[in-house]
C-alpha cells in the first residue's frame, strides 16, 4: 500500500506538471502576433488561436474538429490554399474587400510509420508592411525624378 501511495503521489504530481505545461504552451499560443493553424491527417482543425480567429474573422469554437470542406467556402478555400503551398508568401482574398498578403511557416508532424500525424501553419499577415514597402518604393523613384528634373 505503502508503493500504491508514492506511486499515486507521483501520479497526481505528474498530471498536474503536464496541465501547467499544458496551460503555458497555449498561453503562449494566444499571444502569439502571428494566427496558428494545425490540421489532423483527415483535414480536421485541431487547433486555432487568437490571431486566427482575427484574420478569419470566426470563432475557434466554430472550427475546432471541423473538417477544412466544412467551413464556410472562404475559409476552407484559403486554409487549403495555405496547407497546400509551395511558397511561404500568398495573396488570399478573405471577401470581396479584403485582400491580405501572408507569410507561411507550414510544419508536418509525422508518426513512427512515416504517415502525417498533423499540419500546422503560422500565418504572418504581411498586407500592411508591403503597402508601406510600396509607399517607400514610390517616393523613392518620385525623388530620383525631381533630382533628375533638377540636373
Amino acid at each position: 500500500t505503502i508503493a500504491a501511495s508514492i506511486a499515486m503521489q507521483e501520479y497526481i504530481l505528474s498530471r498536474k506538471q503536464i496541465t501547467s505545461m499544458e496551460s503555458f504552451y497555449s498561453n503562449i499560443l494566444e499571444q502569439m502576433r502571428d494566427a496558428v493553424v494545425t490540421i489532423d491527417n483527415l483535414n480536421r482543425i485541431t487547433l486555432f488561436n487568437k490571431q486566427a480567429e482575427k484574420l478569419f474573422s470566426v470563432k475557434a469554437k466554430e472550427v475546432i474538429g471541423k473538417n477544412l470542406n466544412e467551413l464556410s467556402e472562404v475559409i476552407g478555400k484559403n486554409l487549403e490554399i495555405i496547407f497546400n503551398s509551395s511558397t511561404s508568401e500568398l495573396t488570399i482574398n478573405l471577401s470581396k474587400e479584403q485582400t491580405q498578403i501572408i507569410s507561411i511557416s507550414l510544419s508536418t508532424i509525422k508518426n513512427k510509420n512515416g504517415s502525417t500525424e498533423n499540419r500546422t501553419v503560422v500565418i504572418k499577415d504581411m498586407t500592411e508592411m508591403r503597402k508601406l514597402e510600396q509607399e517607400i518604393q514610390r517616393k523613392e523613384k518620385q525623388l530620383v525624378t525631381r533630382q533628375t528634373i533638377v540636373l
